[in-house]
């Protein structure tokens, strides 16, 4: 009887410290989210490079951690043609120690062939950003995808 008791006892003590592990896990990518996400520190750069005819994309960022709990951040950058190929990619990966912030770059060279006529507008495909955020050792962390297409005229 006694061991049945105990039993139930540390199964609800194990329950009740996940469930807390769980919340300040999630408050400290929420934390990080609405810190590190702001036109302050993200840039997005598109040049053309007049020799070439080639296009270079840059993103730059200095997301800071807010939160009490290290940060990974993912982010990968990738330009497509309209079947799904790959034109341009470029990936980091950035450890953010708690209270800190790290400075990165991406850089994509996207080939003039890409754009006819070498007009931007013109261009089809889609730009796609992938981006995943982990904290607890990379237990617990949210992922996000987003693809956008243009259809070119």
């Amino acid at each position: 009887m006694k061991k049945t008791k105990a039993l139930r006892l540390s199964t609800r003590i194990l329950i009740l410290l996940a469930i807390i592990i769980l919340g300040v896990s999630l408050y400290n990518l929420f934390t990080f989210l609405s810190s590190a996400i702001s036109s302050e520190t993200f840039g997005l750069n598109l040049s053309k490079n007049e020799s070439t005819g080639d296009w270079l994309l840059s993103f730059s960022a200095n997301p800071r951690n807010n939160g009490f709990l290290d940060v990974s951040l993912f982010l990968e950058i990738t330009v497509l043609d309209p079947n799904d190929r790959i034109v341009a990619t470029d990936s980091k990966y950035v450890y953010i120690k708690a209270g800190g912030s790290q400075s990165f770059s991406i850089t994509l060279t996207i080939p003039a062939e890409f754009f006819p006529g070498g007009d931007l507008q013109n261009a089809k495909g889609y730009f796609q950003m992938k981006m995943s955020i982990r904290t607890l050792g990379d237990l617990i962390g949210l992922t996000q995808i987003m693809k956008i297409g243009s259809g070119g005229t």
